[in-house]
């Protein structure tokens, strides 16, 4: 028997900024096969910390943590761009043993509903062009594979209705 679990969101506390670090660490790993393209992302120049206060100084609900039964599974980091027409997710992460069980277009859908939110027409990401299987995810929640972006990754872009 399949049994729904639904996610529930909260926004990153100041005390809870380490834990979003190491899960945005695991998000270079798995999604860029390299957790050292985050340290290429943030050092001395530009801390994470600097980075994350910077995203919830427009929102705090731009920085949140996903919820199963009060434990803490994954997190989105989003902000506006381009004027506020374009919502990009910065990071979506679910812990490892979560993924493949539908968590993962939840934590989409309220990212989704934070850019609708905000008058957003459209939502872009960037990811590794080479993990298929997150790309095919991407795509059947309506995502479009984009150009190439820095560092290998590739552009992703969805029209939000």
């Amino acid at each position: 028997m399949l049994i729904f679990m639904k996610l529930t969101f909260r926004p990153i506390g100041d005390d809870e900024i380490e834990l979003t670090k190491a899960m945005k660490r695991d998000t270079a790993a798995s999604a860029m096969g390299d957790a050292s393209l985050f340290d290429l992302w943030f050092g001395p120049e530009r801390p994470f910390e600097a980075f994350i206060a910077r995203l919830r100084e427009h929102d705090p609900d731009s920085c949140q943590f996903a919820l199963l039964n009060g434990d803490i599974i994954g997190h989105l980091h989003l902000i506006m761009v381009d004027g506020g027409d374009c919502g990009h997710m910065t990071d979506i992460y679910l812990k490892p043993a979560y993924r493949g069980q539908g968590l993962g277009t939840q934590l989409e859908a309220q990212a989704m509903a934070f850019f609708k939110k905000y008058g957003a027409r459209r939502a872009q990401l960037r990811t590794n062009p080479h993990n298929a299987k997150l790309i095919a995810f991407y795509e059947r929640l309506g995502w479009v594979l984009g150009e190439p972006s820095e560092h290998g990754s590739v552009w992703m872009n969805k029209i939000l209705a």
